[in-house]
């Protein structure tokens, strides 16, 4: 509600996602708690999140949930007027995202003192400081091309990824092994289960104690939790997190009757 149109401004805030760094340019998204004021040299309180796209290399030592300082060219999200197109500023805006703006150089962006974050949000950098140390480490130990591959296959980060690799997917078929859904689940709680499963055999009286088949599946579920959140908490990985747990509570409690009632009910708790 205070930019209209493109100005440039002085905002600080916590960093709040991974950030998407292509070749040329990176884009982030920051928490504001503060703006400059137009023709005074002070700060304002705000909120709200902006989405920046900068110019050059992200500065490797500030992560999610650091304070930091940016000064960008700020303004709406452009509209498109053309009716049946890709609606991009409702797009932003269920995510709240309300501005847009462009950094010309990382010196633009500076981490300041730390200020604490809200209570229910250092969870949730948490879990993005870990999806970047780990995009960091493949970037560090594979090759530009596999490193871009693997951030889109493990984390559902497919920035950076060449065109050329792109086509090869989209020209096989295959394009839908970028997106984390129900496929990347189902090969991970499969192998959750089998590795549980093999582990709580070889206790004789847990076998005897307990059904160690709803045990295995049972203790997947935490696992499967955490890579929801490490691949960025997507919708389709999370439809598909939320058919897989019914799915095991259905089995667990013997009341696997029908898949169609797992799908009507991963629909409802989805709607």
């Amino acid at each position: 509600s205070i930019i209209h149109e493109k100005t440039e401004r002085t905002i600080i805030g916590h960093l709040s996602k991974m950030v998407e760094q292509d070749p040329e340019s990176a884009h982030f998204q920051v928490d504001t708690k503060f703006i400059s004021l137009e023709r005074k040299n002070q700060l304002s309180k705000t909120s709200g999140k902006v989405l920046i796209t900068l110019k050059g290399q992200w500065p490797e030592k500030i992560l999610p949930g650091d304070t930091i300082a940016v000064r960008a060219f700020l303004n709406p999200p452009p509209r498109v007027m053309t009716p049946g197109t890709f609606d991009y500023n409702s797009y932003l805006a269920a995510k709240g995202i309300h501005l847009v703006g462009f950094a010309r150089s990382p010196l633009f962006i500076q981490k300041i003192a730390d200020q604490q974050p809200a209570p229910l949000k250092i969870m949730a950098y948490r879990i993005e400081q870990a999806r970047t140390k780990i995009a960091a480490f493949l970037n560090s130990e594979l090759p530009f091309e596999y490193a871009c591959l693997y951030r889109a296959v493990l984390l559902g980060d497919r920035s950076g990824l060449p065109e050329e690799i792109k086509a090869i997917f989209k020209n096989s078929g295959t394009y839908h092994i970028m997106a984390i859904s129900g496929i990347h689940l189902a090969v991970l709680a499969f192998f959750l289960f089998s590795g549980f499963y093999q582990l709580c055999s070889f206790s004789e009286k847990l076998m005897l104690a307990i059904n160690i088949k709803k045990l295995a599946l049972t203790l997947s579920l935490p696992f499967l939790l955490v890579y929801v959140f490490l691949a960025g908490s997507n919708p389709p990985v999370i439809r598909s997190f939320v058919m897989v747990f019914l799915a095991i509570m259905a089995l667990c409690s013997n009341r696997m009757k029908s898949p169609l009632s797992i799908i009507a009910g991963a629909a409802m708790v989805i709607l």
